[in-house]
């Protein structure tokens, strides 16, 4: 599982573009999370749609435009239904959080990955259960350890962070970047062990 990490959104909407489009393109997030408690990804979401994946096929509609173009179409007509496909599969891995105080789980091999917008929320049992915490409310980027529990969150978007956690063989890696992609650091979480981090120059 490789998740992408978007602090709220609270600039231009250009940015937030930039982030979603480098972590999709470049990146290739299985699942991208926006972490703010606002509409800016929907919005985005829905105008990226509108430009790249119009009018929605489901999957049976899929099927016959696929037989009917193989038989009779051109090879760029198939071309753009796949692209078309391939533009719809990128829109479903966006998720915004659950409204507050709910919170969304995810696992990372067999870590448990508790995203929520306010860590405020979270009482004893939710953080004894964690391996990493993400939550959006916040001023700046953080990232802490204590003990074998992590927390991070890479503040508004303005501030110039976004994130990728990964499972790297045995290791899970959180990798920071700026909204244009540019690396800054990574750091490799390891349970029970010191974290190391390196910065990109």
């Amino acid at each position: 599982m490789k998740i992408g990490l978007i602090g709220p959104s609270d600039g231009p909407e250009e940015v937030l573009d930039e982030a979603v489009d480098f972590l999709m393109g470049d990146v290739g997030v299985e699942l991208l999370v926006y972490l703010g408690d606002d509409e800016a990804i929907t919005l985005a979401a829905r105008t990226w749609a509108e430009t790249e994946a119009p009018g929605e096929l489901d999957e049976s509609a899929f099927l016959t435009k696929v037989a009917t173009v193989a038989r009779r179409g051109t090879v760029a007509e198939l071309d753009a239904i796949f692209e078309h496909d391939t533009a719809l599969d990128r829109l479903a891995t966006i998720r915004r959080l659950p409204p507050a105080p709910a919170r969304a789980i995810e696992m990372i091999g067999d870590k448990i990955v508790t995203l929520v917008w306010d860590k405020a929320v979270l009482g004893e049992e939710d953080i004894a259960n964690t391996f990493f915490t993400v939550y959006g409310k916040s001023k700046k980027m953080l990232f802490k350890r204590f003990g074998p529990r992590y927390f991070f969150t890479p503040g508004p978007l303005s501030r110039g962070h976004i994130g990728v956690l990964e499972q790297e063989s045995e290791a899970i890696v959180l990798s920071l970047f700026s909204p244009a992609g540019v690396p800054i650091s990574r750091e490799l979480l390891h349970t029970g062990s010191t974290a190391k981090l390196s910065v990109s120059s």
